[in-house]
């Protein structure tokens, strides 16, 4: 008898906003109202939130006062946002995703992204189905 396999169910997008790609070095500083402040390096980012690699396991739930910070200093955009998820990895640090308590406005975004002109691009649908070069 061979049993016969079940098709995988669809999973519904549960982002509401497209991530992108951070500047290289663009930091998080967190401030919890009841401990040191930590900051995260950000592994991707949206309008909507974003998810950083920190060596502080805050708790699910959690509000944070935050500060992004670009690669170079200069541009910083405070806000505050909400821990989802808070995964420890093998290293010893935590990943953690967050919701922002509100949208980055879309010049917000592109200081903290690169190139700006590609994540215009992406957001405006305008790199749709592109890939990059094959190497060699």
């Amino acid at each position: 008898m061979v049993a016969k396999s079940s098709p995988t169910p669809a999973t519904a997008e549960r982002r509401v906003a497209p991530r992108f790609q951070p500047a290289f070095a663009t930091i998080c500083r967190l401030r919890p109202a009841d401990g040191s402040p930590f900051a995260g390096l950000v592994w991707n980012i949206s309008e909507t939130g974003l998810s950083m690699l920190t060596t502080n396991r805050p708790k699910v739930g959690e509000d944070l006062a935050a500060e992004l910070e670009a690669e170079a200093g200069g541009t910083t955009v405070a806000l505050g946002l909400r821990v989802v998820h808070a995964t420890p990895v093998p290293t010893g640090d935590c990943l953690v995703g967050a919701r922002f308590d509100r949208p980055l406005t879309e010049a917000e975004l592109q200081h903290f992204v690169t190139p700006p002109e590609t994540a215009k691009a992406v957001s405006a649908g305008l790199l749709e189905g592109w890939k990059p070069p094959k190497k060699g």
